[in-house]
């Protein structure tokens, strides 16, 4: 069985962008883990398209600023923010009976230096995700992150 996840990162352009994250993971789960990269845009169409693939598991970057607004502002969320949207529409539609955005696993993927930015020893975002992987463990060692997301 293969599962599906999507990594919604703004890097397109960097010295390691998305889509290499992406093609490793798939490349080194041997058949049992699909990664596909979204670009963030506005949040409502980022939860849009979430309902509409219904993922196996989201990897989320922590930073958009990189990310192309078409107005050239940047956009007004970051993955902790979206990270906390999609639980509280996940818990809404548990209470409601709902079914738009059903519960799936989400990993916080971002370089470290970013976390140090953005969390700065502030951990109340922790619980929102299930798993947290530094984006330099897909250069060090690949097949343990895919295993670990395959796993939640």
């Amino acid at each position: 069985m293969t599962k599906t996840y999507f990594l919604i990162d703004d890097e397109a352009n960097s010295e390691a962008p998305a889509d290499g994250y992406a093609e490793e993971l798939t490349a080194v789960s041997q058949g049992s883990l699909r990664v596909e990269v979204y670009r963030p845009t506005s949040l409502q169409k980022v939860l849009e398209f979430i309902a509409e693939v219904k993922p196996d598991g989201l990897l989320l970057d922590v930073a958009f600023t990189n990310a192309p607004t078409g107005e050239g502002a940047p956009l007004a969320y970051d993955g902790i923010a979206l990270a906390q949207q999609i639980r509280t529409l996940q818990t809404r539609g548990l209470r409601q009976g709902a079914s738009s955005l059903p519960e799936f696993p989400l990993i916080r993927f971002s370089k470290a230096d970013v976390i140090r930015e953005y969390v700065s020893g502030d951990t109340t975002s922790e619980d929102l995700f299930d798993e947290k992987i530094d984006k330099a463990e897909i250069i060090d060692d690949p097949v343990p992150v895919a295993k670990r997301a395959f796993g939640l």
